[in-house]
């Protein structure tokens, strides 16, 4: 007989999330709900601590590893929320450093996904249309990170 794996719900997984933000613990507060594989908890996590917050602070609490998954995560799903996703996305994208050897490994992979969404996105029905914009330079932004 095989063992039962609890995994935890969602509601303990948030209660988690929302204790290590409380104590300062922010990537990890990221790294638990990326880990996840749950694109909800993530979007709890960027819905729970302002950008500004996150990313105001030098250098970024981020990790590099946490930033390239926050990345591909937000980016699988650009229809909905993504006023939110396109902040995070924007400073993660600024954030990388291309001097770190995980960033080097995986960027150019992560950012050519990103800029194939941010096009699919920009040809579809937008949320609001006014975004359009912003999408546009974060692609611009991308590329020139790839080069």
């Amino acid at each position: 007989m095989r063992p039962i794996l609890h995994r935890p719900s969602i509601i303990d997984q948030q209660q988690q999330i929302l204790k290590l933000l409380q104590q300062g613990n922010v990537n990890t507060a990221f790294q638990t709900a990326l880990t996840a594989s749950d694109l909800s908890l993530v979007m709890y996590v960027c819905e729970t601590v302002d950008p500004a917050v996150v990313f105001g602070v030098t250098p970024c609490p981020l990790q590099q590893p946490i930033l390239l998954s926050l990345i591909q995560q937000l980016s699988s799903d650009l229809a909905n929320k993504t006023d939110i996703k396109l902040k995070y996305l924007q400073e993660a994208v600024m954030n990388l450093d291309r001097r770190h050897q995980v960033t080097q490994e995986y960027m150019h992979s992560v950012l050519s996904a990103l800029v194939q969404k941010l096009n699919s996105c920009l040809q579809g029905p937008l949320e609001k249309p006014s975004i359009s914009k912003d999408l546009r330079m974060l692609a611009m932004a991308a590329q020139s990170l790839m080069k």
